[in-house]
């Protein structure tokens, strides 16, 4: 329970009649009788309630007050943040035709918002930066595999659509009998082009520029494939908060090239893919966020159906033939028959002599004995013809083209380059993506006209003002104009170290207003110059931390553009703080003074991080907890790490935090902690009831299912860790189940009148005992599907 502010003079009534009393022999000793019935106590009784009365106004102080005095600790509000998220641009159809072009450039302040009907007050965003978008798509996704074959194909391409659908969350890297293996992703250039002229595309050249893409891991909850199993990711997500130097420690541990031969079998070969520069937090894919390739001109582009046929085979898939040894040998397979090709097909492959048809047609019924008869009679089969034959797939049921098949594209590589790599699953990759906030920019904003008095302030016309974090300084460019001149004047953040000549202005977030000089401290603008703002940026609150794939809409028509989504969730918006919480925060920062030393600190602190609604943390001292691929690795005893535990506020059964939730908890103590303390964020891990049995009696008045779904549903809750436990705020961490409680839960429901029998058991094992330890970083975790409440009537 948090303490009372003390009150500045503690006097009754009482207390001061007492006072007066004590005071009357000193200062007039003739007045003796001091009864209630005198005249002269009555009136110091008025005075004393008349008194007690202006004292209470006294303790009441205005938030003015407190706003100062929080100020003096240096503790103050936190102001609002604009949430952020990556957007990715997809083009128009129309620029499939051959003589379009090949890049749109999208300016910055692109606005964009959130499609949601429901919304009062539309959401918008904006785009922080160009982009220079590139007619082209994603075709194609290749990743290591475990099982079966080397490689396989985790996307199925829409060439109408140009869109691909990845078909299961997948690990972009794998180490496997001492070899380090990567990802290739395959992107058509100008994906809306007709197939059906792939001359009129000859000419057709990958643009030089920058490549933007963002990558989306898989989260908490999400299926994924192992084997020929649909399993679920049950988490909890854990993972180290780096350092910027440590970030660019791991970045190098992947590496980014294309492919740059002509000669497409040369696919497999190393020597044919060519280093690029790469930057962004999720280059390194151990985590979702941006990445910018830095490409050149002119890269080669193929088909999937030009790669190898090693290629093909490393997929578990069989490519056509493209040349006479490949026919051969799958004649030889018993891939095809020889029988299976028509007279005209053998003669536009070269075959024209008739006995030597004839003969084929009869009796080969082997590749080899194929490749005696055309050896014998100086025969080669014609390559391109073999090449551009359409119709091999309907000959065997061997062959299979991947849907993007005959899609023209360059191809990527990213390949691991120490032992150390990140596993982390993936579950999209999209193009053309630029990062947005969800700001709206303003220009020329009148505010008024100058007075000429000091101390002039000036409200905004939209709020609130957002804030430069690098520089701490507001996004606003204010000016002063006559008729003749505008003045540009600077922000300060206060008038200290200001004459009466400066031309600074100090912007209180509070009132969200620009107040000038005094002429003595800062300057006054002359009477009757104008105020206005040429420049500022507004917006923030967490109404804009919106999920994934809602940003859709956009504000204005953006020229070549078809349509816009967010693959990430948007975050790290915030309202601005109100006094009543900056007062409130103000003791626990004076305490730890914005810095992480003991474990307390770093659970205390993860509750403060902006825009991250945090229901409780809790630290642990000399242990690291972090994820490899979908296992947990727990290392106790390690000096100098701390995991901090986060339980998000949500009300879902088994509340996990997200990956960003993850990291914006991370960098904001990573700015908090020593720098020798090894730092990991983590979500928490549940303890599992997996059996749970109870028999209760019900009044003969209530229905029997209905009472036992009720008992079940406050059992249910009494149990969550964010609306759950004794008082309905949370069942804590590492709280022991008593069954005297579930006992009591269970008879507080309507209708029950008795409760026997209760048995739970925790991961397998039965426990009987009143009492149920639970280790101090555990949350318990109880499913419907397990609780067993057998119900009967209570006959008297």
């Amino acid at each position: 329970m948090a303490k009372q502010a003390p009150k500045l003079d503690l006097r009754t009534s009482e207390e001061l009649v007492n006072e007066a009393k004590n005071l009357i022999p000193q200062f007039t000793p003739e007045w003796t009788n001091l009864n209630d019935s005198d005249p002269g106590i009555t009136l110091v009784k008025v005075h004393a309630w008349m008194t007690e009365t202006l004292l209470y106004q006294i303790n009441q102080l205005p938030d003015r007050n407190y706003e100062k005095f929080v100020e003096l600790l240096g503790v103050k509000p936190n102001l609002a943040t604009a949430a952020q998220t990556d957007v990715a641009f997809k083009l128009k159809k129309d620029l499939g035709a051959k003589d379009t072009d090949l890049i749109v450039n999208i300016a910055q302040g692109a606005k964009l918002e959130v499609d949601d009907s429901e919304l009062d007050t539309p959401i918008v965003f904006e785009t922080s930066r160009s982009l220079t978008a590139i007619n082209a798509a994603i075709g194609a996704i290749i990743v290591p595999n475990t099982e079966h074959h080397d490689y396989r194909l985790v996307t199925e391409y829409n060439a109408k659509e140009a869109d691909i659908t990845v078909t299961a969350p997948f690990y972009p890297f794998l180490q496997q009998d001492g070899e380090q293996r990567g990802m290739f992703v395959g992107i058509a250039l100008r994906p809306h082009q007709k197939v059906d002229k792939p001359e009129d595309y000859l000419q057709d050249r990958w643009p030089l520029g920058e490549l933007n893409l963002t990558v989306s891991a898989a989260e908490v909850y999400d299926y994924y494939q192992q084997a020929d199993q649909e399993k679920r990711i049950l988490g909890p997500y854990a993972e180290a908060a780096l350092l910027p130097h440590q970030q660019t420690q791991a970045a190098a541990t992947v590496s980014w090239s294309y492919f740059s031969s002509t000669a497409p079998e040369k696919f497999l070969d190393d020597a044919s893919w060519q280093t690029v520069a790469a930057d962004g937090e999720g280059q390194a894919l151990a985590q979702s966020g941006h990445i910018a390739l830095e490409l050149p001109a002119n890269i080669p582009l193929f088909r999937f159906s030009q790669l190898p046929r090693s290629v093909w085979e490393s997929i578990g898939a069989l490519r056509p033939p493209s040349n006479h040894e490949e026919l051969v040998t799958d004649i030889d397979e018993q891939v095809i028959d020889a029988a299976d090709i028509s007279d005209q097909e053998w003669q536009e492959m070269g075959v024209v002599d008739e006995e030597l048809l004839n003969t084929i047609k009869s009796c080969c019924d082997s590749g080899t004995s194929l490749a005696t008869l055309l050896s014998d009679a100086g025969v080669t089969l014609d390559t391109a013809t073999i090449r551009s034959k359409t119709d091999w797939v309907d000959l065997s049921e061997d062959y299979a083209l991947p849907s993007v098949a005959q899609t023209p594209m360059i191809w990527l590589r990213v390949t691991p380059q120490t032992n150390h790599f990140a596993r982390r699953l993936f579950k999209g990759v999209f193009l053309n993506t630029v990062t947005a906030k969800a700001q709206e920019t303003w220009f020329d904003q009148r505010l008024g006209v100058s007075d000429g008095r000091p101390n002039q302030s000036f409200a905004l016309p939209r709020t609130p003002l957002l804030f430069d974090n690098a520089k701490n300084q507001p996004l606003i460019e204010l000016v002063v104009a006559s008729k003749n001149e505008q003045q540009v004047w600077q922000w300060q953040i206060d008038f200290y170290g200001a004459d009466s000549e400066s031309q600074i202005f100090v912007f209180d977030p509070v009132a969200q207003a620009v107040q000038f000089g005094d002429g003595i401290f800062g300057a006054i603008p002359p009477a009757g110059h104008q105020i206005f703002v040429r420049r500022m940026e507004v917006g923030g609150g967490v109404a804009a931390n919106v999920g994934s794939h809602t940003i859709t809409k956009l504000k204005r028509a953006i020229k070549y553009v078809d349509s816009v989504t967010n693959p990430l969730p948007a975050i790290g918006g915030q309202d601005t703080e109100s006094t009543k919480q900056t007062r409130l925060r103000a003791g626990h920062e004076i305490r730890h003074r914005d810095r992480a030393v003991t474990a307390e600190d770093f659970a205390e602190l993860a509750l403060n991080t902006p825009s991250i609604p945090i229901h409780s943390a809790y630290a642990l001292a000399n242990v690291k907890i972090q994820a490899n691929g979908d296992e947990l690795q727990i290392d106790k005893d390690l000096p100098g790490a701390v995991t901090v535990v986060i339980l998000p506020y949500k009300t879902t059964p088994r509340p996990q935090p997200n990956e960003l939730e993850i990291k914006a908890v991370g960098d904001f103590l990573n700015q908090r902690r020593l720098i020798t303390t090894q730092l990991f964020v983590a979500g928490p891990q549940y303890v599992a009831v997996t059996a749970f049995n109870l028999s209760i009696q019900v009044d003969a008045q209530y229905d029997l299912k209905a009472t036992s779904d009720a008992v079940k549903q406050r059992l249910l809750t009494f149990f969550h860790p964010v609306i759950g436990g004794r008082e309905g705020d949370g069942w804590p961490f590492g709280e022991d189940i008593y069954l005297s409680d579930v006992f009591r839960e269970s008879l507080e429901v309507e209708g029950v009148v008795r409760a026997f029998d209760l048995s739970i058991a925790i991961e397998g094992t039965m426990n009987n005992d009143d009492r149920i330890e639970i280790e101090a970083e555990q949350l318990v975790y109880l499913s419907r599907d397990v609780m067993n409440v057998k119900v009967s009537y209570a006959y008297r």
